[in-house]
């Protein structure tokens, strides 16, 4: 009888424990714009996937790429998405679709850093579908990291107790099921519900760039580069067409530290010179149809405005079907 009540207890205690956290995860956990791109990324009919980093998701335009390429294409880039992110997003990607081209937007600042212990960190990973190939994400990414991002995804809002108010409202709001994207713009941006995000031509001041995000050659982390290689053998497995895209960064801002470019473009050149995919780097090739001056950008780090996307977009679509 006694070990009957110890092990009710135990149950009770845990049952708490699950609620408690259940609450605090709707209470704190923010509308992502990941649950909402994950949802369209499934739901949409889509043979292109373009994935990396902010970068890509302001710069390559989907809707131009369909134009000229007659494509059916998702914009699945994000802040703080790493190679291995971008993995498990195409085999998810071609597990619901039948996916031909994969357009990697390769960032070399991101080369050079590990994922950050944020919201972003696990912002794909707790929207993904329930499935083994979750599981199996969530062991790379995770089992070595914080356990607190894996049962405690709130813990990473935590500070966002004043707006907790506002979280619930969010979450029971029709944006909210209808997965909108519509809570995410701004008068900076326009999010569009093939992943794109439009940055519009607003007075801000344009920031510095970080030089910590510059490449060095010491300082390339091989974590990155290993999910970059099963990313590739994936892709040559499933006959999917690997597309390696260097986005254009201000001329201004490669004046600015032309070592570290000099450095990352002659290791990327070496490192695919015997990959077979096509890798097209833009600050390493003069083309017409947009400009690569500082008033194009919306900082000095290389997010382009919409209009600049659009320009860069065509460009590509066209290099695209000429390879």
């Amino acid at each position: 009888m006694r070990n009957f009540r110890r092990i009710l207890k135990a149950g009770v205690f845990l049952m708490l424990v699950i609620l408690i956290n259940g609450a605090l995860d709707y209470a704190l956990y923010p509308y992502t714009y990941s649950k909402a791109e994950m949802y369209h990324m499934e739901a949409d009919k889509v043979n292109q996937l373009i994935v990396g980093t902010s970068h890509g998701k302001c710069g390559i335009d989907p809707a131009v790429l369909d134009e000229v390429m007659g494509t059916k294409t998702f914009n699945s880039c994000q802040g703080g998405e790493y190679t291995i992110d971008s993995y498990y997003l195409v085999k998810e990607a071609d597990r619901v679709h039948d996916i031909k081209r994969v357009i990697y937007e390769l960032d070399p600042g991101y080369w050079v850093t590990g994922d950050g212990q944020n919201g972003q960190y696990i912002s794909y990973l707790k929207e993904f579908p329930v499935s083994g190939l979750k599981l199996y994400y969530w062991k790379d990414k995770l089992l070595d990291g914080d356990f607190r991002s894996t049962f405690f995804p709130w813990y990473f809002y935590r500070n966002q107790v004043k707006n907790m108010g506002e979280i619930i409202k969010r979450k029971q709001s029709d944006e909210y099921k209808n997965h909108s994207f519509a809570p995410f713009d701004s008068a900076a941006q326009t999010c569009r519900k093939d992943g794109f995000i439009k940055r519009n031509r607003v007075e801000t001041e344009k920031a510095p760039v970080d030089p910590l995000n510059l490449w060095q050659d010491d300082n390339l982390n091989p974590r990155n580069v290993e999910w970059f290689e099963k990313l590739y053998d994936y892709c040559k497995e499933q006959k999917i067409q690997l597309t390696v895209v260097v986005t254009p960064v201000p001329e201004e801002t490669c004046a600015l530290y032309p070592e570290n470019y000099k450095m990352a473009y002659e290791y990327l050149k070496g490192y695919l010179a015997d990959k077979d995919l096509i890798y097209l780097n833009y600050n390493l090739k003069e083309d017409e149809g947009y400009s690569r001056g500082i008033d194009d950008f919306a900082d000095q780090e290389g997010h382009m405005y919409g209009d600049t996307a659009e320009g860069f977009s065509r460009c590509l679509a066209r290099d695209l079907l000429c390879k």
